[in-house]
């Protein structure tokens, strides 16, 4: 939604007219606010990157996951959709352009705006509220990304015909196709997410538990991720 909201927002905001005059005189830059120019400058411009960039390429195919089902015609049929399908991620490396805009917007700015934000980020205020989200922003990627290895010794622990937290989680038991797809996969990474959280900062409630050496393993090597963490930060 904020991507859309974004576009629509872009098609009503006025440009700057680049008339070949020095970056220095930008206070007297004239601004185009036609509708019929300004649309077709944002339509000539950035209008297909912000669309790209906007397309929800994960939910299409979550969509199209939870659609595979039933007999063995359509499971073929949502294979091929999803293989198909696939292929479009490489699209999302488009969403790296937006960059391109967000440098030609720091460039149009003046000293005295350029001073002010300065001024905002090496506020006392500002700096701790900035420690308070590097922490938070750094305890989600870390539980995510160990949330996910948690996932694969889990995997792991089936293939090898262990007994796995897998089967014996609160909303399992879970087999191998449930961690790829399918209705299951929200609650065995909010399992995931859950287990790598409470072990990192050393809460543990214990509902979910290893079941095997690997897994043991992998909690002890949480916990040490979790103190280094928190002993960094």
């Amino acid at each position: 939604m904020a991507f859309i909201a974004d576009i629509m927002f872009n098609f009503r905001t006025g440009y700057v007219i680049d008339d070949g005059r020095d970056s220095s005189s930008k206070d007297d830059a004239a601004i185009e606010f036609d509708r019929k120019r300004v649309a077709w400058h944002y339509g000539t411009s950035w209008f297909v990157l912000d669309v790209v960039s906007g397309i929800p390429f994960a939910l299409i195919e979550i969509i199209l996951g939870e659609m595979s089902g039933g007999s063995s015609d359509a499971d073929t049929s949502s294979g091929k959709q999803l293989k198909s399908l696939k292929s479009l991620k490489l699209l999302r490396f488009l969403k790296l352009g937006r960059l391109l805009k967000l440098q030609k917007i720091m460039s149009s700015l003046d000293r005295d705006t350029l001073d002010r934000i300065e001024d905002f980020i090496n506020n006392g205020r500002t700096q701790s509220v900035a420690i308070c989200a590097k922490l938070l922003l750094l305890m989600t990627f870390s539980c995510h990304i160990m949330g996910c290895f948690w996932v694969l010794v889990g995997r792991y622990s089936l293939e090898v015909g262990e007994v796995s937290w897998l089967e014996s989680d609160i909303n399992g038991p879970y087999v191998m196709k449930d961690t790829t797809g399918g209705k299951h996969v929200y609650s065995i990474y909010l399992a995931a997410f859950y287990y790598s959280l409470t072990t990192m900062t050393s809460i543990g409630y214990g509902e979910i538990t290893p079941r095997n050496d690997s897994e043991r393993l992998f909690a002890v090597f949480l916990e040490i991720i979790g103190a280094i963490i928190y002993g960094r930060s």
